[in-house]
């Protein structure tokens, strides 16, 4: 998977006139951009949007918002949190009405009104070989929640970083040792899994680990990559990018 991302100053967008501002640029107006995803015919993705609708408090529509780059076939997979499972729904074109193609239940025709929490990533298997592009709203203080008051779960997020970065450069807040962090790899079709450990010695001293190490890992985090997390313990916890 293969990604880049650009933003833009909204305010200074005046017909095709595009403004490169720096990622944590002090800006008095949103910043808008796009992340462009190369997906491989038939492999399956952990993918996710980092940006928010550009409708100031509208939640992500899957069939507004993840639509650009997919072709008839394509599969999309929802994981819901407190039932375990996923909903599947099927990408197909030729259908009435005024938007033509779009995310669609696997046996059905009609577009479905598919909406992502905050930070909610989707499994995705591409039948063609495309670009997809997400798009919206730059928040730099996003914090994405996962995790239950009340019992170990598994989330499905994406990560909030705009630009490559580092799994354990990310802001994780609330997450104890031996929660579990697993990345899909879409060539080889496995998860490599860390464990989350406190009480390490050097610079940081929590972090991400093998499961059979004590050392915090060096792994890069693309725009726009998910991972599964298991909060292990009950309680809230949040990612976010870094606090350095």
């Amino acid at each position: 998977m293969k990604a880049k991302s650009i933003f833009q100053c909204a305010a200074l967008l005046t017909g095709l006139l595009f403004l490169n501002v720096p990622l944590f640029a002090a800006v008095e107006s949103d910043i808008v951009g796009y992340t462009t995803i190369t997906l491989e015919a038939g492999k399956w993705y952990m993918i996710g949007t980092p940006f928010e609708s550009l409708t100031k408090g509208e939640a992500i529509k899957i069939n507004k918002d993840l639509v650009t780059g997919f072709s008839a076939g394509d599969i999309l997979q929802v994981y819901s949190p407190a039932e375990g499972r996923y909903s599947v729904y099927k990408f197909k074109d030729g259908l009435s009405g005024e938007q033509t193609a779009g995310w669609c239940k696997t046996f059905g025709s009609s577009l479905q009104d598919i909406t992502l929490q905050p930070g909610e990533a989707v499994f995705i298997n591409k039948l063609t070989t495309s670009d997809v592009v997400v798009a919206g709203r730059v928040n730099l203080s996003a914090q994405y929640e996962f995790g239950d008051e009340t019992t170990s779960v598994w989330n499905l997020l994406v990560s909030p970083t705009l630009q490559k970065t580092k799994l354990n450069d990310l802001n994780w807040v609330g997450v104890s040792a031996n929660d579990i962090l697993q990345i899909y790899n879409p060539t080889t079709g496995l998860y490599t899994v860390y464990k989350y450990k406190t009480g390490l010695s050097g610079e940081k001293t929590a972090g991400w680990c093998k499961t059979f190490g004590s050392t915090p890992v060096d792994v890069d985090v693309d725009p726009g990559a998910a991972f599964f997390v298991n909060k292990a313990t009950p309680g809230k916890a949040t990612v976010g990018f870094s606090a350095n």
